[in-house]
């Protein structure tokens, strides 16, 4: 599903299959949602990771599935970062990494800024 807002981040439609990149930006986002996703965290619950605080939202209406068959959570992701949330999937690594060609600049320069 491609969604193109300012508080959206990595809600997006690839068009082609790449070569993983594991780079400094992969590794970022992948550490940012690492926590919530790894340890099942329930819906609304917050995990303070250094400045950015993640927190699991509320369910959606399903999931979607990318164009190479990886399906995503029922579930979004708000990052907030300093004042402002920004809104992400359970893809959001997942793009970063196999399908980098279809994420915006906007998107890679959001990633970047993430803390460490």
């Amino acid at each position: 599903m491609k969604i193109e807002a300012k508080n959206i981040l990595l809600f997006i439609e690839p068009t082609s299959t790449e070569e993983p990149i594991d780079d400094e930006l992969t590794r970022k986002i992948e550490k940012t949602l690492d926590d919530p996703m790894e340890h099942n965290i329930i819906v609304g619950s917050v995990i303070k990771k250094g400045f950015a605080v993640i927190s699991k939202g509320m369910r959606t209406l399903g999931t979607h599935q990318c164009i190479c068959g990886v399906r995503s959570e029922s579930a979004d992701y708000g990052i907030q970062i300093g004042g402002g949330v920004m809104y992400t999937n359970s893809l959001a690594a997942h793009y970063v990494k196999f399908h980098r060609s279809s994420v915006s600049k906007r998107d890679l320069d959001l990633i970047a800024a993430l803390p460490e």
